[in-house]
């Protein structure tokens, strides 16, 4: 348990201490924390962050996906952990562009309500 709360430590304070930078696009930071995921996982001195990371943009409409590695991607939607390929199913099937927002709504309810899912909601 020590080791997750380290780690998890770790990606909130580094993506914090960018985010809380003078303003920027979007894209500049993604760019920086992707950096920051590459530098520990190259440096023999620090340890790999070891988990991904969902950033949600919300004046874009759409999340940046880091692995590890501090590869990136962006999705309209996506899912991380177990039981993560029947959530990305269940979401293809059902989300479209032109869904209202209650409906957008009730689709996250019922994947949130999965037996499955354990998240946390960060906001900066």
């Amino acid at each position: 348990m020590f080791v997750y709360i380290n780690i998890a430590s770790q990606i909130l304070y580094l993506v914090g201490r960018i985010i809380k930078k003078e303003k920027r696009s979007y894209e500049d930071l993604v760019s920086e924390i992707s950096k920051e995921y590459w530098k520990f996982t190259i440096s023999p001195n620090l340890r790999p962050l070891g988990t991904s990371l969902m950033l949600g943009i919300k004046n874009a409409m759409k999340i940046a996906v880091f692995d590890p590695s501090g590869a990136y991607f962006y999705a309209k939607f996506w899912a991380l952990g177990d039981g993560y390929k029947e959530i990305i199913t269940h979401l293809n099937r059902k989300y479209g562009e032109d869904l209202t927002e209650e409906e957008a709504i009730n689709l996250m309810k019922e994947v949130l309500s999965s037996e499955k899912i354990v998240y946390d909601v960060i906001e900066f």
